[in-house]
């Protein structure tokens, strides 16, 4: 009786133990290797290549008006331009997607010695007005991985086919929809159209030079001005969206009458890397669409100065290192006087008290031929208690928006044996792909 047992407990555990190394083993394979900024987000192998998206703040929009919160010197251009120009230059990446560039600096960043080695592409969008600039899209791409054989620029869309040697040295193509859909809250059916169509280039291009839509190595990101749990992320996801259909905050705008469809198997880059970012976009808002519903953050500059301490020095009285220079950046945030009991102290502060609106609005999708092998974290490790209590744009991060990035490899479902025939001849080193050559009249 008592080997009965022994050997039921033996098989239990046995069988326990492989269903935890099989488990492992799939949740192993699912999570992709995490790249933190400042480290390059770079492909290391033929197959891969690494993308990475970022919506730059175009100067024309860092006003105090836009960002009150953000002290004047923090906003102003030489200093948002040089920590922009350490942070591009820190990427790495084969492909970068550029959000708000303005046209009228393109030619000075791409003099910049931070973007050596890449060849850029910019979004075509006709002329502004004073009342409404122009602000395009851009894509930097590095000429020795990639070949671009065809663009095409749509309202808010910048489209492109790359090609570039796979691990079996062929020729692949790759292609990528750059997008900054509309941002207001209440035209959630424009941002639908928006990206239908820029899917619908996608698809009309692969169609008519006979390549198959689902085949395709196709990645869709940018700017999408909506959530993850909006209908932009539903279409791209569930490959189509009926008719009828409407945000939950905004039920009485359908975003489409029609049900629309897309071709493309397309999934997130981070939730397929086992990753979710808390936030891709971090901004204080007094008020606006969805004010009701963000929660309350305190000011970037807050003083631990006691109470008493801190209103004697609001009467004039000057107290030797009392507050030190927090006293000074909470005076210099301006506003009112706010009080709160931090950490068993009431302490006082002066500045803005706002909501902060923190959301993920960000995406990198990418067809299911494409692995994910690799996530971009934003942060550096030593920023994540200033960002977890401090919006964006601030004195390190020039953007209210951060950078996100993947290392995406193709996947070879199926080669066909190569028989007695040879392999067809491997690039020299640094030889960039011939598009020409392959692809001529795409």
């Amino acid at each position: 009786m008592v080997s009965k047992v022994l050997l039921s407990a033996g098989v239990a555990v046995l069988g326990w133990l492989a269903f935890s190394k099989l488990r492992g083993g799939r949740s192993r394979q699912r999570r992709a290797r995490k790249v933190r900024r400042p480290e390059a987000l770079q492909s290391s192998e033929p197959d891969e290549v690494s993308v990475v998206c970022y919506n730059l703040l175009a100067d024309v929009y860092a006003t105090p008006k836009r960002y009150p919160y953000v002290r004047p010197e923090w906003l102003a251009w030489p200093h948002r331009w040089a920590a922009l120009q350490q942070q591009l230059s820190s990427f790495g990446a084969d492909v970068i997607c550029l959000q708000e560039v303005e046209p009228a600096r393109w030619q000075e960043m791409m003099a910049s010695p931070a973007l050596a080695g890449y060849t850029g592409l910019l979004q075509d969008r006709g002329r502004g007005s004073d009342s409404s600039p122009v602000i395009a899209n851009a894509l930097l791409w590095r000429p020795d991985k990639l070949g671009l054989v065809w663009s095409e620029s749509r309202s808010r869309a910048l489209l492109a086919a790359f090609v570039f040697w796979d691990g079996l040295v062929q020729q692949q193509l790759f292609y990528v929809a750059n997008l900054h859909l509309e941002g207001s809250p209440y035209r959630p059916n424009d941002r639908i159209s928006q990206t239908r169509s820029a899917l619908q280039r996608l698809e009309a291009h692969q169609l008519c030079h006979g390549l198959s839509p689902g085949d395709a190595a196709v990645v869709v990101c940018g700017d999408f001005n909506s959530g993850r749990h909006e209908t932009v992320c539903h279409f791209l996801h569930r490959g189509r969206l009926e008719g009828g259909t409407t945000e939950p905050h905004l039920p009485q705008v359908e975003v489409t009458k029609t049900t629309i469809a897309h071709p493309y198997a397309l999934h997130e880059a981070y939730s397929s890397g086992g990753v979710e970012l808390p936030f891709t976009r971090k901004v204080h808002s007094a008020g606006g669409p969805g004010a009701a519903d963000m929660a309350l953050r305190w000011p970037q500059h807050v003083s631990g100065t006691p109470l008493l301490l801190r209103l004697a020095e609001a009467a004039g009285c000057h107290w030797p290192g009392a507050g030190g220079g927090a006293t000074a950046a909470a005076v210099a945030a301006g506003g009112r006087w706010w009080l709160r009991r931090r950490r068993g102290r009431v302490c006082a502060w002066r500045g803005p008290r706002v909501p902060s609106l923190a959301s993920s609005l960000d995406f990198i999708w990418a067809s299911c031929n494409l692995e994910v092998a690799g996530l971009y974290l934003p942060v550096e490790a030593r920023h994540e208690g200033l960002i977890a209590h401090q919006a964006l744009p601030n004195q390190h991060y020039p953007s209210d928006h951060l950078p996100i990035g993947a290392v995406l490899k193709l996947k070879h479902f199926y080669v066909e044996p190569f028989g007695d025939a040879h392999p067809p001849t491997p690039p020299a080193p640094g030889d960039p792909p011939q598009a020409a050559q392959d692809f001529e009249g795409l």
